[in-house]
């Protein structure tokens, strides 16, 4: 079915006599997974934005039909597999006298430069990495703040950049936390000037918008095409006082 997922009235028609809705394309606005959900469709969210988590598991009053909806958002690694990293340190972080909101959860993620993502999967990286984020109560560029996060072997201890990946708002709502951080680099850390350079000049600003910047994340796809893939394990560390949790996990990128 042939629909506009910016508008509502064809993404309601397209979506009549239909069992169940994976989104796997970006929009400005959750048109799909609200339709989804006020029509009782259950639904699953690969892309790396999860707007409307909420209302998927929070029915009120007026809509008593959303306790029998299915849905799961974030299906991946990061985010995904980072929520639940992010919960099992919050729930095992010793208990102390701060007022949750006063407790910093830190979740890095070690990206492989030569990992076989594609153009869609390039073009929302780099587009999460051009948003501003909040930082000690500042706006400041996207992968502009560093920190040093030890990851497990053969890795060992990385800087990694504060992105606006959108998970860390969800993981605050559902926690009380005020203060949710996530963190990634790449494993080449020329690699990561490169990009922080490219951020500084605005260029990165192409694919701040969903489908903005195609043609060249293509290029970047292409590029990365002739290469033979290696080891794409990448590594994860969610940490909380006390806590902290350090897999070593296969990546995603070609599922993506």
């Amino acid at each position: 079915v042939e629909l506009d997922v910016h508008d509502r009235g064809t993404v309601d028609r397209g979506t009549d006599g239909v069992d169940a809705v994976i989104v796997a394309v970006r929009q400005f606005e959750p048109v799909v997974q609200t339709v989804c959900t006020e029509k009782g469709i259950p639904s699953v969210d690969i892309v790396p934005d999860t707007p409307l988590a909420a209302s998927l598991f929070s029915p009120d009053e007026a809509h008593p039909e959303w306790e029998r909806l299915s849905g799961v958002v974030a299906a991946g690694l990061i985010p995904g597999l980072s929520g639940l990293m992010a919960r099992h340190v919050i729930e095992t972080s010793p208990v102390t006298d701060d007022a949750p909101g006063d407790r910093v959860i830190h979740v890095s993620l070690l990206q492989r430069k030569d990992g076989t993502a594609g153009a869609a999967g390039i073009a929302d990286m780099l587009g999460l990495f051009a948003r501003p984020v909040t930082y000690e109560g500042r706006r400041v560029r996207g992968f502009s703040r560093k920190r040093i996060t030890a990851f497990p072997p053969p890795f060992g201890e990385r800087t990694v950049r504060l992105v606006a990946f959108p998970e860390a708002a969800d993981v605050g709502h559902a926690f009380g936390l005020d203060h949710v951080r996530y963190w990634t680099a790449f494993d080449v850390e020329s690699f990561n000037r490169t990009i922080g350079t490219l951020n500084r000049l605005g260029i990165l600003n192409r694919f701040a918008t969903p489908g903005g910047g195609a043609r060249l994340a293509r290029r970047l796809a292409s590029s990365k095409a002739g290469t033979v893939a290696g080891d794409e394990t990448v590594a994860l560390v969610a940490e909380a006082r006390g806590s902290m949790g350090r897999p070593t996990v296969p990546s995603d990128y070609g599922g993506t």
